[in-house]
Formats: C-alpha cells, sequence, structure tokens
C-alpha cells in the first residue's frame, strides 16, 4: 500500500492504518490522510462450519452505496479479452442503463451525505456521529418531508445525532456552518425529533460543569464550591442536569452571578432556572 510522504494538514510523516475502518491516520494531528484502503487480509472471525475470507473496508452509512456496489464496466469483452456475444452485449447495455438510472437517483442522497460530512469535519465531531447522522437521514428520507430541503434534513439529523450522544451544540452553529436559515433548519429537526424521539442516555452534572463554568468565566473557588454541591449527585436527563448545575452557580456564588447569564449560558429559561433555586 502506497503512503504518502507527508500529512496535508500538518506535514508530518508517521503514520497508523485502522484496518477496522479502512483509514490511513495521521499520529500527529489525527488527519485521515487515505480512505476506504482495501485490506487484503483474511477475517479472522471463526463462523462453524465456513471458512470466509473477505476484503474492503467495513459497510458504512456516510456512502450512498454503503461501500458495496458494484459498476457495469464498458468493455464489451470478457475477463480474457474475447468479444461478447450479441445477445450479451444487448443484456449488458441494459445493466449498463439501469446502472446509470440509479446513479442519478443517488444524486440527492450523495450531495446529502457530503453535506454531513462536511458539517461533522467542520464542527470536529467524531465520525460515529456521522454515522448515526447518515442512518437517521436514510430513514428519514422513507418518511414524508415535504417542505423541507435536503440540505435542512441532513444537516438536522447531524444536530439530532448530538442530542442523541449527548453532545452539547448550539443548532445556531449548525446553520452558520451550512448557510441555512435557522428557521428553516429548527423546523426541520423539530420533524425529524417527531419521527425519532429523543432517548439521551442519563448525564452526570459533573459532566458539563466545566462547559459552563468555562462560558460565565467564574473562578475557581465558586467553581469549587459547585463541585462540592454536585458531588453526590445522581445521573439525570440534559435538562435537569443543566437545571441543578444553574442553581448551584447562583447559590455558590453568591449571587453575584445572575440568573439571566446563566439562563443564557445553558440556554434554559430564567423561570426553568428560577423554579429550582425556589426549592
Amino acid at each position: 500500500m502506497s503512503h504518502r510522504e507527508a500529512c496535508p494538514q500538518c506535514g508530518g510523516t508517521k503514520f497508523v492504518q485502522d484496518h477496522d475502518r479502512g483509514e490511513l491516520i495521521c499520529t500527529s494531528c489525527g488527519f485521515i490522510v487515505q480512505e476506504r484502503i482495501v485490506d487484503t487480509g483474511p477475517d479472522w472471525r471463526a463462523f462453524e462450519g465456513e471458512k470466509k475470507k473477505h476484503t474492503g473496508p467495513p459497510i458504512s452509512e456516510t456512502l450512498h452505496d454503503r461501500g458495496i456496489s458494484s459498476m457495469v464496466g464498458w468493455d464489451d469483452s470478457d475477463a480474457r479479452g474475447k468479444g461478447l456475444s450479441p445477445e450479451s452485449r444487448a443484456k449488458f447495455r441494459r445493466l449498463r442503463k439501469w446502472d446509470q438510472r440509479l446513479e442519478n437517483h443517488d444524486r440527492s442522497l450523495i450531495r446529502a451525505l457530503q453535506v454531513q460530512k462536511t458539517i461533522c469535519y467542520n464542527l470536529g465531531l467524531p465520525r460515529y456521529i456521522n454515522e448515526r447522522a447518515a442512518l437517521l437521514y436514510r430513514k428519514a428520507t422513507k418518511k414524508t418531508f415535504r417542505g423541507y430541503p435536503a440540505e435542512c434534513v441532513a444537516v438536522a439529523a447531524v444536530y439530532l445525532a448530538c442530542r442523541e450522544f449527548s453532545i452539547r451544540r448550539d443548532l445556531k452553529e449548525f446553520a452558520s456552518a451550512c448557510g441555512a436559515s435557522l428557521e428553516k433548519l429548527r423546523n426541520a429537526y423539530l420533524e425529524l425529533a417527531k419521527h425519532f424521539p429523543l432517548r439521551p442516555p442519563p448525564v452526570s452534572p459533573m459532566s458539563v460543569m466545566n462547559n459552563i463554568a468555562a462560558k460565565l468565566g467564574i473562578s475557581e473557588t465558586v467553581k469549587q464550591r459547585v463541585l462540592e454541591r454536585l458531588k453526590t449527585a445522581e445521573a439525570v436527563t440534559e435538562k435537569e442536569a443543566l437545571k441543578m448545575i444553574s442553581a448551584a452557580i447562583y447559590e455558590a456564588s453568591d449571587r453575584s452571578v445572575t440568573q439571566e447569564e446563566i439562563a443564557r449560558a445553558v440556554s434554559l429559561s430564567r423561570v426553568s432556572i428560577l423554579k429550582v433555586v425556589s426549592k
């Protein structure tokens, strides 16, 4: 396998190959230098009564054909170079025609998956978010999404995937990254959420504390007080975790940080925070 001499991102010369994903990765910056590398080694999984050997990278939802498509060639000859019979040539002409029609049908999907890949790269989101978003978009296209641009649905699927894995990002970031209207993007997301209800895993308030503290710029002393208050807090939903953090910061800072400032930092209403503080 041929490796590039230097990483195009940082200029590094040391690479590591991820055989499971078929990728060549720069060890200095983590940039994916090469994708879809064919693995010519055997599949070491053992199946009873079978001896299987596979090649190629794993199936990926981020590719329009999942990486398992085939292409009908234009050469009217067999593997030995011998010309095909008239019947076989006619048969392969029909196959090429259908192959082109299917390719044209996938253009919208190709464009949407490319948008998702670009968004994930620009926002620094992990690969599993891209995979999940691509799967959500495929499922969404099977449902009725009239009046919603394909690009907005694709980006909304990325945002929904982030919410599922409790990766906190503002929808404004996605709208800015893709150049779409925030209102259209929000409407597409709400429609997606109806078909794919969120079931996020429980979140520990301690795990999101640092991000909120950095936004508010609170001192280390206040931060230690907040951590002391949250030390025994159990894992809850993301919204409840944000409410608990907001109340803890408000009380630990001796109310020097206003409820309005905290509400803006956690993207919650002041009323929601006030209800927790008053308990």
